[in-house]
């Protein structure tokens, strides 16, 4: 049980207002959120914001709608397809507003650790043209190979419900809710 709720149950400590951290991880958060879990710290607003978190749980909502696509895709018999491409991490602009000494040690680092952005590209290119990927839809590619996502990208319950309130909050009808 979380601190604050504690705290309500026990007379209602102001300290209850207070946000409380967030766990870091936007994939656990985002599974929480769209799960019914009751204790999701978002869905509450007592977390504050972590831009890691924040960064995890778009990367990880990228995934799930795109296996999603893939499988209405598929089940309609449409000969397209959709795959996620993991470009790496690549330098670029994307660091711009970090705290200092996380740009300094970008800075002395990159060169080591980081791909260019011609590298980092090689893998949405691999997907769009190459001829091993012709017809192959729903794979996660990192260095341009094929490989496993994280184990809750393949929540198909989520990935329907991420689905679902996509289409809820950009105003269209979910034609999906037809299709298992």
């Amino acid at each position: 049980m979380l601190f604050s709720e504690t705290a309500r149950q026990l007379g209602g400590n102001l300290k209850a207002n207070v946000p409380q951290p967030c766990d870091g991880d936007g994939k656990r958060d985002l599974q929480r959120k769209w799960s019914g879990d009751s204790v999701a710290p978002r869905e509450r607003g007592r977390c504050s914001y972590s831009p890691h978190g924040a960064y995890a749980q778009s990367k990880l909502a990228l995934v799930l709608f795109t296996y999603r696509l893939q499988h209405l895709l598929t089940a309609n018999g449409s000969h397209v397809t959709a795959n996620v491409v993991d470009p790496g991490v690549v330098n670029t602009e994307l660091y711009k507003h970090v705290f200092w000494v996380v740009k300094v040690a970008k800075w002395m680092t990159a060169w080591i650790f980081f791909k260019t952005p011609e590298e980092g590209a090689s893998t949405t290119l691999y997907a769009a043209v190459s001829p091993e990927m012709e017809g192959a839809g729903g794979c996660y590619l990192y260095n341009e190979e094929r490989t496993k996502s994280a184990d809750v990208a393949y929540d198909e319950e989520l990935q329907r419900r991420l689905w679902t309130e996509s289409c809820k909050m950009v105003g269209i009808f979910d034609e999906s809710s037809r299709v298992p």
